[in-house]
């Protein structure tokens, strides 16, 4: 019931905002963030890539020598805590919509988008997908935002409001655009 309420609310504050938007600025183009969507499966499997700079920080698991934090979104940072006074960033495991993860013994076990995946990280530097179980979310419920799966660049900024879902494409993040079709967040 909660969720339902909550559900309804948000979309009732992004339609007034759209609505509001389109009679303040009528078809006039501002600038804004368009969805950028792809349908390479490449893109949004998981991966091990260089550290990356920390956008949406969330939830932190712990093993061995290892932190692994969740970036909502984009990944998850592995950071080395051998010398606790200083932390270091060394690496990043791409997992595109992710807002949620788990790690049992050398098995994480993320969301990504509608998916659950189960990520071998035995050598976090080269990880495995090892089981994708797709469409196991409904699509914006697995976080408590229901919206995007990637986050927005920024706040207070315009974002294309129509089209954040395409039928067998999934969006890998944002582009700085004009916009005509637009909502404020």
């Amino acid at each position: 019931m909660k969720r339902s309420l909550a559900l309804l609310l948000f979309a009732t504050v992004i339609l007034s905002s759209c609505l509001r938007n389109y009679r303040e600025y009528g078809n006039e183009k501002v600038p804004g963030y368009k969805p950028v969507f792809s349908n390479n499966p490449d893109d949004y499997i998981a991966k091990s890539l260089e550290p990356q700079p920390i956008k949406n920080p969330g939830k932190i698991y712990v093993k061995d020598n290892l932190l692994f934090q969740s970036d909502e979104g984009y990944g998850i940072h592995v950071i080395d805590k051998t010398d606790p006074a200083k932390l270091k960033n060394i690496g990043f495991i791409r997992m595109i919509g992710n807002s949620d993860m788990s790690i049992k013994g050398n098995y994480m076990y993320v969301n990504s988008i509608t998916d659950l995946v189960v990520v071998d990280i035995s050598n976090w530097q080269n990880v495995k997908e090892v089981k994708r179980m797709e469409n196991v979310f409904q699509a914006g419920q697995q976080s408590n935002f229901y919206g995007p799966m990637i986050p927005l660049p920024e706040k207070g900024a315009y974002y294309e409001c129509q089209n954040l879902y395409r039928q067998g494409y999934v969006q890998i993040g944002w582009v700085k655009d004009s916009v005509m079709s637009y909502c404020r967040y």
